[in-house]
């Protein structure tokens, strides 16, 4: 398949997703309020946590196999060996959950008022999404977009469905969103099933030489801060700001999600191509450098029409009680555009397995986050999150630039990214500190917007 028809399958899913979120949000918000969706994102970061854990650093692993000289010759090995720890991993960490979760809630007591059915609803995805985190990984690295798309899709409809008819017909509460979380994860589980019985075989340990282990320990170790730190987080804001500020937060982090989802489709499509033209002599990545251009160039542009009138498009489709997460949607989005920085450095360090270095700075970076957070989230709640969320996305992709170019000269390629997160950053400061009525925020969406694309047809060759 060619990079544009993975591009294409891989980015349906995205669209499926919006769809699907246009009739779910409206839907689900004439029940649910902040506090709800507060109580949801406090559970499932839980769950994400167990599942970064259990993932035991699969994106290495893998990447680095298929990067070998013959990544076919034990393949299937490797992959049913991680998929035996995985699921061991997985069901031991739900059954933490399950059961002392209430030992938990005596050190972190807000959360003895989420209903133990919603825990055991959450540890429920656990195992299938771990695993479809694997399958997934096979999927981008094989360029499998169509299957992907399919599961996807398939998980968007049947999440939504459960959602709507756990709201109409059982219960108008968190509950309900906790049955759709679970459900959509089964789908990704039978997805992951199909996926992964592909490459069984016979489980063979010594497949994790070479620093397999302690690099894949080290993407693990990443994953794994990631999500404790959002659950620290999480509580955190409550603590500070209430539980409806962790719900407005993690609402305005859903409209982020849908727009990283179709980064994710371009990630997926070009990173074999990216791993590919690692290996070329003279590492222009001009390929790699030309369709990242154009995914910072769509982020960008959904980042300004965001900083104009997302308050008020998300208040229509949530009836007015989420308006106040427009401008932290907007940061979410900018923030893709840092995390979504240095392609090449990335592919050098998967493929150098220079990852076994980067985790001796990953603890040292995930301390400046916490530091960050602490710090500004008593002084400015949700936007105290976000800076912490921005200063770690800068000092990750800085520090992993100087751990792989000490070896390897890299070009740099992020300039059209710099040149929107700045652009979206400056229209945000300028609605938010004007209070600048409606009419005129369409008027500098229409200007803004014709500007940066009239910009980028001009200036993009250069790059």
């Amino acid at each position: 398949m060619t990079l544009l028809g993975r591009f294409s399958w891989f980015l349906v899913p995205s669209f499926a997703q919006i769809v699907t979120s246009s009739i779910s949000i409206p839907m689900a918000t004439l029940w649910l309020g902040p506090a709800d969706y507060g109580a949801y994102a406090l559970t499932v970061a839980f769950s994400s946590l167990a599942s970064g854990i259990s993932s035991l650093g699969s994106s290495f692993i893998f990447a680095q196999k298929h990067a070998s000289s013959s990544p076919n010759v034990d393949m299937a090995q490797t992959v049913s060996t991680h998929v035996l720890l995985s699921l061991t991993m997985s069901t031991a960490c739900a059954y933490i959950m399950v059961n002392f979760w209430s030992d938990l809630g005596l050190f972190v007591p807000n959360l003895s008022s989420i209903p133990q059915r919603d825990v055991d609803l959450a540890a429920l995805s656990i195992l299938p999404t771990t695993m479809w985190s694997l399958a997934a990984d096979l999927l981008t690295l094989n360029g499998r977009a169509r299957f992907f798309a399919a599961v996807v899709i398939a998980q968007a409809i049947v999440s939504t469905a459960a959602l709507l008819s756990a709201l109409i017909w059982f219960t108008q509460d968190a509950h309900a969103l906790f049955i759709a979380n679970a459900v959509g994860s089964l789908v990704l589980g039978a997805g992951a099933t199909s996926e992964l019985w592909r490459y069984r075989a016979k489980p063979d340990f010594s497949q994790f030489k070479n620093g397999a282990i302690t690099g894949g320990a080290a993407i693990s170790l990443s994953n794994i801060f990631d999500a404790l730190y959002t659950v620290f987080e999480r509580n955190l804001l409550l603590g500070f700001s209430g539980l409806a500020s962790v719900g407005l937060y993690s609402h305005a982090q859903q409209y982020g999600g849908l727009v990283a989802v179709a980064v994710k489709a371009l990630a997926r499509a070009i990173w074999p191509v990216t791993l590919a033209e690692f290996k070329e002599s003279q590492l222009k990545f001009r390929r790699t450098r030309h369709h990242w251009n154009i995914a910072y160039f769509a982020i960008g542009m959904v980042g300004i029409f965001f900083a104009t009138i997302g308050s008020e498009l998300i208040g229509f489709i949530t009836h007015g009680k989420f308006s106040s997460a427009g401008p932290f949607a907007t940061a979410c989005i900018a923030c893709l555009l840092v995390q979504n920085m240095g392609k090449p450095v990335t592919a050098a360090m998967y493929s150098t397995g220079r990852a076994v270095a980067f985790a001796k700075y990953v603890t040292l970076i995930g301390l400046v986050r916490l530091l960050v957070v602490v710090v500004a989230v008593p002084l400015c709640g949700a936007w105290g999150a976000l800076v912490a969320l921005l200063a770690y996305h800068v000092v990750f992709r800085i520090a992993m630039r100087l751990i792989v170019t000490d070896k390897v000269k890299l070009p740099y390629q992020d300039q059209w990214a710099l040149t929107e997160f700045l652009l979206v950053a400056v229209i945000m400061g300028i609605i938010v500190i004007f209070s600048i009525e409606f009419r005129l925020k369409i008027l500098i969406l229409l200007a803004v917007g014709l500007t940066n694309s009239f910009l980028f047809i001009r200036l993009n060759k250069k790059y």
